[in-house]
């Protein structure tokens, strides 16, 4: 079967993605639309840091880019949440006294994988696993579907901005 007919498949299937971080596997299933959102609401957190060019690295940059990693780190404490939630799913309930205790739990239980994931995972391990999950987020789908969104609602506006008859 090629690349896309077994992507497809999994899809289709929701089959379960494994990640395996600190010797740990866990198994996450496709991302809903609120998982979704909580990611994107995560990365937005994450500082903006100037890349330089690859192709014109020397000894100065390679000391600028560890100066500012390390000046950055502080602020990307979030990669875990981000983990977490991807691993978990975004699980956010309503109103209620049930919905409410149930939303603790998920919440405290997404803290301590964070907080799990972010003290026992070396930055390579991170890095690999987070690239598994962002290629079965979907997110191209995902970015296809708001700009639809977005066409329809352009769409609208038009018809009732035009004179009728025109």
């Amino acid at each position: 079967m090629s690349n896309i007919e077994n992507k497809t498949a999994n899809a289709i299937l929701e089959k379960e993605v494994v990640v395996t971080l600190a010797g740990k596997n866990y198994y996450t299933k496709r991302p809903t639309l609120a998982t979704l959102i909580e990611v994107s609401r995560l990365l937005a957190e994450i500082p903006n840091i100037e890349i330089f060019d690859i192709n014109s690295i020397d000894e100065e940059k390679i000391i600028s880019a560890n100066k500012k990693g390390l000046f950055y780190s502080k602020d990307c404490g979030i990669v875990g949440l981000i983990l977490a939630t991807l691993i978990l799913g975004y699980n956010k309930r309503g109103k209620g006294f049930l919905s409410k205790i149930e939303a603790s739990n998920y919440e405290k239980k997404r803290l301590q994988l964070a907080f799990k994931l972010m003290n026992s995972c070396t930055v390579k391990e991170l890095i690999s696993e987070f690239q598994k999950l962002l290629l079965g987020l979907d997110a191209a789908n995902f970015f296809v579907f708001i700009a639809s969104l977005s066409a329809i609602n352009l769409m609208s506006e038009a018809m009732t901005t035009t004179p009728s008859g025109q």
